[in-house]
Order: structure tokens, then C-alpha cells, then sequence
């Protein structure tokens, strides 16, 4: 287990094989998941295991939107921490993960962080004006630190995955403009007690 949530967490994110992030084209949805199972389950192999994808918040809620998570990060019996990895509702991904740590579920009770990994795929505006938004935005932000503030305890490290727009790659890329953002950086903030604890740079790719 991290011995440290409030600065542990991000230095040890930056073991994670971001690399593989930067050579995926398209939404990398089931990737990126992919990524932070595997590094949870390398920091401890005979103890960490995951739950994929993960279970509610609440009693009886089924089906896609309905309460479920990513992934869930356990350690013994224990739930410790949630994941949620989101190309495009920001804000609405925030206010799920405030669900999970205010869940009446007893097997939640124990959580002491979440992982939200932000990325995007999905190109935006017109003709030379046409880009990939940045995901680091200061809605977002705010909306972290008012969930950070009610939950004081838990530690919520944000990853921002950002693509710069490349125009008409060659070859099977070309095919579909969803393939045409390649990685430029991911960077990492941490949390907790309602403001921000550290930042880093977890992957540039040159």
C-alpha cells in the first residue's frame, strides 16, 4: 500500500507506462483503464487486486450511468480507492466520484483516494481553428476542490491527458479525424483538505 496518499500517490503514478498512452490513437478509453490497473497491481502484487468495472455507489443501481465506476483499487478485503476515466463529461465525473465517497455502502467506507484521469479525443471548432480543447480547465478544477473540501481525508489525484490536432496523418490514421490527436503531455495534481498539495509532469511526448 502507498504510505503517503497526500504526496505518495503522484510520484507513484509517474510509474505507470504513460508511453503506451502516447502511441494510442483514437478514444482510449479501455487503454487508459488498462494503464492504472496495472500499475496499482505492480506496487503490490500479492496484496492489490481491482475490480473492473467497478460496482455502485448505491443499492440497486444498474446499467451504464448508473452509478458505476471504472475500476475499484482494493487491497486485502478492503476498498481504497475508485477509478473514473472520462473523455468528455468533466464535471459530471467530479460529482460521481463525491457519490462514492459519501456512499451508505459499507464496502466503500474505507476509501482514502480516487484517481480521475481526464483525456482528450474528440476534436472541436472549424477548419484552422480546429483543435483538441485542453482538459485542465478552471470549471473542473473548482469542482474538485469543492468535492476535496467536503471530503477532507481522501485524496483525489486529476490526470490530464492532452492531444495536439495533427492534420491529415498519413496512412490508416487518416481514415477518421477521432485518430488524428496524438499525446502531447499528461500532467498530474493532487488534492486534498480542498487544495491543491503538489503537481508533476507525468509524460511529455517529443
Amino acid at each position: 500500500m502507498l504510505s503517503n496518499f497526500d504526496t505518495g500517490l503522484l510520484d507513484s503514478l509517474k510509474s505507470a507506462q504513460w508511453s503506451t498512452a502516447g502511441r494510442t490513437f483514437g478514444n482510449s478509453h479501455a487503454t487508459l483503464i488498462g494503464l492504472l490497473v496495472q500499475w496499482w497491481i505492480a506496487l503490490e502484487p500479492t496484496a492489490h487486486y481491482v475490480l473492473e468495472s467497478g460496482p455502485s455507489f448505491a443499492y440497486h443501481r444498474k446499467g451504464i450511468g448508473g452509478g458505476l465506476c471504472d475500476a475499484v483499487f482494493c487491497e486485502g478485503p478492503d476498498a481504497v480507492g475508485i477509478l473514473e476515466v472520462e473523455g468528455t463529461r468533466g464535471i459530471y465525473t467530479v460529482q460521481k466520484l463525491e457519490k462514492f465517497f459519501a456512499s451508505p455502502m459499507e464496502d466503500l467506507d474505507g476509501l482514502q483516494f480516487a484517481i480521475l484521469l481526464l483525456y482528450a479525443y474528440q476534436p472541436v471548432g472549424r477548419g484552422q481553428a480546429r483543435t483538441l480543447a485542453p482538459t485542465h480547465t478552471a470549471e473542473i478544477v473548482q469542482e474538485v476542490l469543492r468535492v476535496s473540501s467536503a471530503f477532507p481525508e481522501i485524496s483525489i489525484a486529476m490526470i490530464t491527458l492532452d492531444k495536439h490536432f495533427e492534420r491529415r496523418p498519413l496512412g490508416i490514421r487518416a481514415r477518421n479525424e477521432y485518430y488524428w490527436g496524438k499525446v502531447s503531455v499528461i500532467n498530474g495534481f493532487l488534492y486534498k483538505h480542498g487544495q491543491e498539495q503538489t503537481s508533476a509532469v507525468l509524460y511529455t511526448n517529443v
